[in-house]
This record gives structure tokens, sequence and C-alpha cells, in this order.
């Protein structure tokens, strides 16, 4: 795992860096580090989510997430997912 999405897991949190994505690509392989809870890390040779439009759920199932990357949809806030 690239050291920047390791140091990702201890500095990063919902209530600051919800939707947060990291990408990297080493070797062929693409390592990706979505914010959730914490940091979740994703390893893949078949995907490459820097090219993929981002999924979106309500806000309301995500208790003290972090806005930030939020968008207004029909009077509903909805967050980004890869």
């Amino acid at each position: 795992m690239p050291a920047q999405h390791v140091f990702l897991r201890d500095c990063t949190d919902k209530s600051t860096d919800y939707g947060l994505v990291c990408n990297s690509v080493y070797g062929g392989v693409n390592h990706i580090t979505f914010v959730n809870q914490k940091a979740v890390h994703m390893i893949t040779t078949a995907h490459d989510v820097k090219n993929q439009p981002p999924y979106w759920r309500e806000a309301a199932a995500r208790r003290n997430a972090c806005l930030t990357r939020s968008y207004e949809k029909s009077g509903r806030t909805e967050l980004p997912y890869p």
C-alpha cells in the first residue's frame, strides 16, 4: 500500500473528510482510498475510479458526515461514494 494511503488512515475522519477519494496507480495496480467512517482501502487491476462518475446516496443515512462534497437534489442532500 502506498505511504500516502496509509497516512490517510491516521488523519481522516467522517466528520471532516467524508467522501474524500485518493487514487494512485503503481505498476498497473490501482490503489483507492475512500473516507467513509474511516479510510477504506481498495486495490484493483480491473477498475479505474478516476474515470468513473461518483454514485450518490442520501445524507440522512450517514449521520455526522461532512457535507463539504454533498449536493442538493430534489430537496434531499446527497453524498458521494465510489
